[in-house]
């Protein structure tokens, strides 16, 4: 059951943040990451609170993946990246290419997982790619 509404929920906020409603899709994220901590979630949570101008809650909400204490493999190059942006905006260069070289690393990383296993590029890593080329 927690599972479906974790589904609705994320979907909901994906339609909200399509259509620019950022302050919606927030809601709808933060609602889904009580019922699942699943970084993919809060990652759009936190690029709902970016988009809607509210940087500093933006890396509060990715600080938990991407900080010194969080556990290596909890975050993914979306994550790095999107705090690289946050970074440069809130005018912290030094920490945005911290940022952005660990997004780089992860995609890399990410890459050579994928091609040991077998598998092609799925879908989120060409969205990797045009979101830290944005980051850079």
């Amino acid at each position: 059951m927690a599972v479906k509404r974790v589904e609705e929920l994320v979907n909901k906020g994906r339609k909200l943040l399509s259509d620019g409603d950022f302050v919606s899709a927030g809601e709808a994220f933060a609602a889904a990451l009580e019922l699942d901590e699943a970084v993919p979630i809060r990652n759009n949570l936190a690029q709902s609170f970016f988009l809607a101008g509210e940087p500093r809650r933006a890396l509060e909400v990715l600080e938990p993946s991407i900080g010194e204490e969080s556990e290596k493999g909890e975050s993914n190059p979306f994550s790095y990246g999107l705090a690289a942006r946050i970074y440069v905006v809130l005018g912290r260069e030094e920490q945005a290419r911290k940022y952005l070289q660990q997004a780089i690393k992860s995609y890399e990383d990410g890459w050579v997982d994928l091609r040991r296993t077998g598998q092609v590029g799925p879908h989120f890593f060409r969205e990797y790619t045009v979101f830290i080329m944005r980051a850079a």
